[in-house]
């Protein structure tokens, strides 16, 4: 929408039924609440139809004017925000249902144990390897657990640090080299130009997605195409693999460097990265490709 203030203006100005066209009916209460001139201590989100018949999203905040009577309405164009907190939000029932399968294990596994530990006759050897697996099992579900804060955190805004320039292809060079320190994932990314976005996370999406799929790949090379268009950057990874989405490949261990008690599965590091992509204005795709290979495709906008 080239003039949203102007849009807004005649949100203002006129009735609400001369507005059946312009307004999305679901919002057109808000309208008469933005007439009112009243302050908001929240942006009021309007659905408005652009020239081109398509819907954007406004948020329109209202201030009042203490030296005069009146008040001050500030219109910003939200579309892109408001399209990727949707798109979070829809990966909530999905993560709930990976959540379910990464906490049964470890709960099984305690639940076993604590059963272990109230029998009697248990000698000091059991009793320690029994607590050392609650232990173990524990720190498993709390990872799990900060795994779910991050999603929500991802959705609010509240995870992603200030926004840099990032380069995508040392970002991706670098994951290739953590997932396999032999150099087995074949890399073939020129330089570009950067995206804009937390570069922590940035780089916890490209080990994600190169990890996933060496973790379900059947048979090697693992390779690793990207591409700057005009629109911004195309990173795919893909392998030989079968049965991509079974339980039993999506709950394998995602490879890395870390070799400590719990490492995400690749179901749900796949999750998380498609939040983070998300949040920064992008897509992912994780897909069986009919040649038998496996696919992760990442699509990530250029500086705003």
């Amino acid at each position: 929408m080239s003039e949203p203030p102007a849009v807004v203006c005649r949100l203002l100005l006129e009735t609400t039924d001369a507005l059946a066209d312009l307004v999305h009916p679901d919002d057109r209460a808000r309208v008469s609440a933005l007439s009112s001139g009243a302050p908001s201590a929240r942006p009021v989100q309007l659905r408005v139809r652009d020239a081109g018949g398509d819907w954007r999203v406004l948020a329109v905040t209202t201030r009042k004017i203490t030296a005069v009577p009146g008040a001050v309405q500030h219109v910003s164009d939200v579309t892109t925000a408001a399209a990727a907190q949707a798109a979070l939000s829809a990966l909530k029932s999905e993560f709930f249902a990976v959540m379910s399968h990464e906490l049964r294990t470890p709960l099984t596994s305690i639940a076993s144990m604590a059963e272990l530990l109230g029998t009697e006759g248990l000698s000091d050897r059991d009793t320690g390897a029994a607590m050392a697996a609650v232990a173990r099992n524990t720190e498993r579900m709390l990872s799990v657990v900060a795994d779910l804060n991050a999603l929500a955190n991802l959705e609010s805004g509240g995870l992603r640090g200030p926004d840099a320039e990032v380069h995508v292809a040392e970002l991706v060079r670098e994951a290739a080299r953590s997932v396999d320190p032999l150099s087995a994932v074949a890399v073939s990314v020129p330089d570009g130009p950067p995206v804009e976005g937390d570069p922590k996370l940035l780089a916890q999406l490209m080990h994600a997605i190169v990890g996933a799929v060496a973790a379900v790949a059947t048979a090697e090379p693992v390779t690793v195409a990207g591409s700057a268009g005009e629109a911004g950057w195309t990173v795919t990874v893909r392998a030989a693999a079968s049965d991509l989405g079974t339980a039993e490949r999506l709950l394998a261990a995602l490879p890395g460097p870390d070799r400590g008690p719990y490492r995400r599965s690749v179901g749900l590091s796949v999750l998380l990265a498609r939040a983070i992509a998300t949040s920064h204005g992008g897509t992912l795709t994780f897909q069986q490709e009919a040649d038998g290979q496996a696919a992760v495709t990442v699509r990530l906008p250029y500086l705003s």
